[in-house]
């Protein structure tokens, strides 16, 4: 899938990302159910991922 973004959505998207980058700490620190704290830990690689591929993308404009 493509998805074509200006600067300043690039911009936005990737801020919207790391800060639920440093939500996901403390929700991983608190959860008590192993299931759900496995589950957050997931999403957080999957997010540190993604954002690292916004930076990529924020550089080179045939990303």
């Amino acid at each position: 899938m493509q998805l074509e973004l200006g600067q300043r959505e690039l911009s936005l998207i990737t801020q919207l990302v790391e800060a639920r980058i440093s939500e996901l700490g403390p929700e991983i620190r608190r959860s008590d159910n192993r299931d759900f704290h496995d589950a957050l830990k997931n999403d957080r690689e999957v997010l540190v991922q993604l954002v690292q591929q916004l930076h990529e993308c924020a550089w080179d404009p045939t990303c």
